[in-house]
């Protein structure tokens, strides 16, 4: 049954549908259906997705999973099809005016192919700015999960930390780091555990290198708690790093600085990045930041906003983002930073919490 939080989106998806001016939304099992409805959903060949439109909400589903689909989304109506029916037909006849449809970025071109023949004259265009829309401004309780996901992050690079050893490999690493958030709850895990040349290749995964004396060593790890993501990079020295290391290290950190600095509610996504960019390339280092400043946080790992040279759209107040500047020399070392922020009016708070001074191990 759907929660007054899934029917406060929906309607707010409806009114965002008025003034687009569209007939529907159709929004296939994703992120984005779990994010509007509360419920998780399989994507298989036979098409099943939520249909929005200005007045109304439904769920067109193969029969053999309509009723499954009636219990958990109850009110929301279930529009069943059978196998040798056509679901295209069916909408079509739920929805007689259908020109201007919007989709998220998931749905299957062949359920498109489909509706597209059995409807004249029909435009198909993105969602994305839709749901992009509804999904950055986190609401409080997002912002309370996604903090919790981050103590739990925190939690996890302090103990891969005493871990780092000599002799060590980055395999080992990453497996331990993965064990450590199943047992803590976690689903989804994932880690990258960089070393030394490594470290130069921005997502390198691991591999069965061992650790060395003078390696700088890039952790960056995460996992689903609860539905949101976690997502923290730190870079250690284990012993002395050689020179040009150091002085790297603390040009990424005044770059970090600089961008979380830049990340309030109504700036855009280019002006933080711009901010970082602007400390690395006084340095001298522009060419080996390779990559935008950061990206959305939230239910996906990877979602909007972004903090990228080309966003210039201003964040939303309440959204969540990571700051990660990084610095890649090629067949040397690497070196990237990364906390979690959320956008205020008044400026960024920072829900990672792991320090982030640079220490020899």
């Amino acid at each position: 049954m759907l929660t007054s939080r899934h029917r406060a989106r929906l309607i707010r998806a409806r009114a965002l549908l008025r003034s687009a001016q569209l007939d529907a939304l159709l929004v296939c099992p994703s992120a984005d259906l779990e994010y509007l409805t509360g419920h998780a959903f399989t994507m298989r060949e036979r098409p099943h997705f939520l249909v929005i439109t200005p007045t109304r909400v439904a769920m067109l589903a193969p029969g053999l999973e309509a009723e499954a689909a009636g219990r958990a989304l109850r009110p929301i109506p279930v529009w069943g099809w059978a196998d040798g029916e056509s679901p295209m037909r069916l909408l079509r006849a739920r929805v007689p005016r259908l020109r201007r449809v919007a989709v998220n970025p998931l749905m299957r071109s062949d359920w498109l192919l489909a509706l597209a023949e059995t409807t004249p004259r029909l435009r198909v265009g993105s969602g994305a700015p839709m749901l992009e829309h509804l999904r950055s401004c986190k609401e409080p309780s997002e912002v309370r999960a996604l903090r919790e996901a981050a103590l739990q992050a925190d939690k996890v690079m302090g103990e891969v930390r005493a871990r780092l050893k000599p002799g060590v490999t980055e395999e080992s690493v990453a497996q331990y780091i993965l064990r450590r958030f199943v047992a803590l709850g976690a689903v989804a895990p994932w880690a990258l555990v960089a070393s030394g040349p490594n470290g130069a290749m921005p997502h390198h995964d691991f591999s069965d290198r061992k650790l060395r004396r003078g390696d700088v060593i890039i952790v960056d790890l995460g996992a689903c708690f609860h539905g949101y993501q976690s997502d923290i990079t730190r870079t250690f020295f284990l012993g002395r790093p050689e020179p040009e290391a150091v002085k790297v290290y603390d040009v990424v950190l005044a770059a970090q600085s600089a961008g979380r600095a830049a990340v309030r509610a109504g700036a855009t996504g280019r002006a933080a990045d711009r901010a970082a960019r602007t400390v690395i390339e006084k340095a001298g280092y522009g060419k080996y930041f390779i990559h935008r400043l950061g990206h959305g946080l939230g239910m996906e790992i990877h979602e909007a906003p972004y903090l990228s040279q080309d966003n210039v759209d201003p964040l939303p107040e309440g959204s969540v983002v990571t700051v990660e500047p990084g610095i890649y020399i090629p067949g040397r070392f690497g070196i990237r930073l990364e906390d979690v922020v959320v956008a205020g009016r008044s400026g960024a708070r920072t829900l990672t919490t792991y320090p982030l001074d640079r220490r020899q191990l």
